[in-house]
């Protein structure tokens, strides 16, 4: 919701370093990365530690609730000044090839450079609508989070598409909010369009389909590019490593393509 937002930015002019964490992580292995990272202070909701089982203060770190956030107004403005390009902007946790948890640093120049490049490339106008979908942990969230600082448009965020009544809810949320821009993986996508008969009008509004997280079938190029021959269809592709998104190619008229390229 809104409070991931907020907390983003405040852990910024914090000059702190933003780690996200799942609350579907076992306790062993968010105390593991906890440990491992000497983290000593977690943003999080009451009812979230509750379920998780933790008290207010856990060993050497303890909580502070989103719900407590009036409580510490300032007039103070957000002074980017005090960031340097190399400072740590965000952690993010990989399974890494060994399936151990691996860390990713990223800069607040890689962001700042990201932020910037998708503006220009899918800019978010003053009516536009970007929804926020992807679960926090992975980095494609960053983007949906944080495109209306480079932007002038909105996000809205919705709920973590955790369950197959969330993910066919989709269609109509989009229809409701008139969204303009989809930051999803291809079966993602794909379950929609097999599940919505309406799929052409109830996403009509979408002007960027930006796909990701695994390979884009052209057949499934194809049937988005006739659904919707007038939005823009983007395979992007990158490892956390790279700063979200590492290459991109745009979908344009399908000629019996059997592949989609990234490109490079």
């Amino acid at each position: 919701d809104l409070s991931v937002i907020f907390s983003i930015l405040a852990i910024f002019k914090a000059k702190k370093i933003y780690l996200p964490l799942s609350v579907d992580f076992p306790n062993e292995r968010l105390e593991k990365i906890i440990e491992g990272l000497g983290i000593t202070r977690i943003l999080s909701s009451a009812s979230v530690v509750s379920e998780k089982g933790y008290t207010n203060t856990q060993g050497d770190f303890a909580f502070v609730f989103v719900e407590g956030f009036n409580e510490y107004r300032s007039d103070q403005t957000f002074n980017t000044s005090a960031l340097e390009g190399e400072d740590i902007a965000y952690i993010l946790m990989t399974s890494g090839s060994t399936g151990e948890p691996k860390k990713v640093l990223v800069t607040h120049a890689n962001l700042d450079w990201i932020l910037d490049t998708m503006q220009q490339l899918y800019p978010l106008e003053s009516n536009d609508k970007f929804l926020v979908t992807t679960p926090c942990t992975f980095d494609v969230s960053i983007h949906e989070l944080l495109s209306f600082i480079y932007g002038e448009g909105t996000v809205v965020p919705m709920s973590e598409m955790q369950s197959l009544s969330k993910t066919r809810s989709v269609g109509t949320y989009v229809e409701q909010e008139q969204i303009t821009h989809l930051a999803m993986s291809p079966s993602i996508v794909s379950f929609l369009i097999r599940n919505d008969q309406e799929f052409h009008v109830r996403f009509k509004s979408v002007k960027f389909f930006l796909l990701a997280g695994e390979e884009l079938p052209a057949s499934l190029a194809m049937t988005l590019r006739t659904l919707r021959p007038d939005a823009r269809i983007v395979n992007l592709y990158g490892p956390t490593e790279t700063t979200i998104y590492a290459t991109y190619y745009e979908v344009m008229e399908m000629d019996g393509e059997t592949k989609i390229p990234i490109r490079v």
